[in-house]
């Protein structure tokens, strides 16, 4: 979406290493994007930049980026080669007072080699069908973050770390250090779940009128301590694909699984504030395939300690 226009936008990856970019409000605009990548190495990701017409296609190898040139209208195109894969590939929104409007930043990052490709689980495609894609194992210095989703406030970024399999929050560590992104909090799941499953789709949502700002919660913490966020389970989606999180007084989870079906947890809060031990009640909204709304009222669910 270009905000200074009010321009809204689609991007699409097709098969046959074919994109798309649709303009939403003027419906005869679309432009068509043919031989991406290469037949060795089809892409896997795109992501379309929030600020001008430019788009980025990820694949094993790299990126992609097409751009039009404001001065010439001319479509210019320029790889970028990458040491891992770009499985996830978003372009980060302007840092307020820092990133200019002309200033293009990305994060590229892989899937864990233990996850299936994001196609698979989104579209349903086999695995026989990505053989050409190969196989990847994350060699030392490569990649110190998975499933890398950054958050819209131009800073932070939620991701996978390698070696504990747990959800991070962070942002980008100083230049010539070991790592590229620094951890802020942890995200801990409940104890009886942390053994079997490890975090593969995640969203965030933010209402600053119940908070306060991450960059003010950070300056008043030491940047060697970083804060630790214990979970606690609401429901389980069978094949869930995607989340959405609509943030407020009372939270509303949505869900989206394999087979079209979408579950909206809405959250209500007991007390005015959220403290340990506080109870919330789950009240489950299930879209059916013909459109109706079954309301299942759920049990109360406690909440559990963060530190």
């Amino acid at each position: 979406m270009d905000t200074s226009s009010r321009r809204f936008a689609i991007a699409i990856l097709l098969d046959g290493r074919m994109g798309l970019v649709h303009d939403v409000v003027e419906q005869e605009a679309k432009s068509t994007y043919r031989n991406l990548c290469s037949d060795e190495d089809v892409p896997r990701s795109v992501a379309i930049c929030p600020q001008r017409r430019c788009v980025a296609f990820g694949c094993h190898g790299g990126i992609e980026l097409h751009w039009v040139d404001a001065l010439t209208g001319q479509d210019l195109n320029r790889w970028f080669p990458l040491t891992a894969p770009s499985d996830f590939l978003y372009f980060l929104p302007p840092r307020r007072g820092i990133d200019s409007a002309k200033k293009l930043r990305l994060i590229s990052s892989a899937v864990h080699p233990r996850e299936a490709s994001p196609l698979t689980k989104r579209f349903g495609v086999t695995r026989g069908s990505l053989a050409s894609w190969g196989t990847w194992e994350p060699k030392a210095g490569q990649s110190d973050h998975f499933q890398a989703v950054p958050l819209s406030d131009g800073y932070h970024i939620l991701f996978m770390d390698p070696e504990t399999g747990r959800l991070c929050l962070g942002s980008d560590a100083p230049l010539g250090g070991p790592t590229k992104l620094l951890r802020k909090i942890w995200f801990i799941p409940p104890p009886d779940l942390s053994r079997f499953f490890r975090p593969s789709v995640y969203a965030s949502g933010a209402d600053m009128r119940f908070g306060r700002q991450w960059s003010e919660i950070q300056s008043s913490e030491e940047p060697w301590k970083p804060v630790t966020v214990n979970g606690c389970y609401i429901g389980t989606v069978r094949r869930i694909i995607d989340l959405a999180v609509d943030s407020g007084p009372n939270m509303a989870v949505y869900t989206f699984s394999a087979e079209g079906l979408v579950n909206v947890f809405q959250l209500e809060k007991t007390n005015a504030t959220f403290h340990a031990g506080d109870q919330m009640k789950v009240t489950q909204l299930v879209s059916q395939r013909n459109g109706d709304i079954v309301v299942d009222e759920g049990e109360i669910t406690e909440l559990m300690d963060s530190t």
